[in-house]
């Protein structure tokens, strides 16, 4: 139970920060901070793959610019 607030809480600060900053999508925030729990979370919950963040990159876009291949392997499953 911890770890889903933990979970939870993070997801609404990813999601406020993609909101009121950077315009960024909240998967590619995950991404930028290599958070797999989130990453998962947000993909079950099912947050689009292909939706894009800033400067128009795809979250798999993203996961490579940033050099995550667990992240990569996660987004083609």
């Amino acid at each position: 139970m911890r770890n889903e607030y933990r979970v939870t809480t993070r997801i609404r600060f990813a999601f406020q920060y993609c909101i009121s900053v950077n315009r960024e999508s909240a998967l590619n925030v995950a991404i930028g901070y290599a958070r797999l729990e989130i990453i998962d979370y947000l993909l079950s919950r099912g947050f689009p793959v292909d939706y894009p963040g800033f400067e128009n990159k795809t979250p798999l876009e993203r996961a490579i610019e940033c050099n995550q291949g667990s992240v990569v392997v996660t987004l083609l499953k």
